[in-house]
């Protein structure tokens, strides 16, 4: 395994899907860590850790917008 030495969400914009109903990673510590890497291009879904796989359509969609925003912006 390499070690990390490049933090592309510094420099590459990024977006972020919070999930409200993840047991694994609480819901408060995703904006925590949102909000840290700058990342201001946000949407929350209520799914688990995995939402890909519980509302596939609801994350394309997500995917969708972030697209057109960066296209637009």
């Amino acid at each position: 395994m390499s070690r990390l030495t490049y933090e592309a969400y510094r420099h590459i914009p990024a977006a972020y899907l919070f999930c409200t109903e993840d047991r694994i990673l609480h819901v408060e510590n995703q904006r925590q860590m949102a909000k840290a890497a700058g990342i201001t291009l946000t949407k929350e879904v209520k799914s688990g850790h995995v939402p890909f796989m519980s509302m596939p359509e609801s994350v394309v969609d997500f995917v969708q917008e972030v697209v057109e925003a960066k296209l637009d912006g």
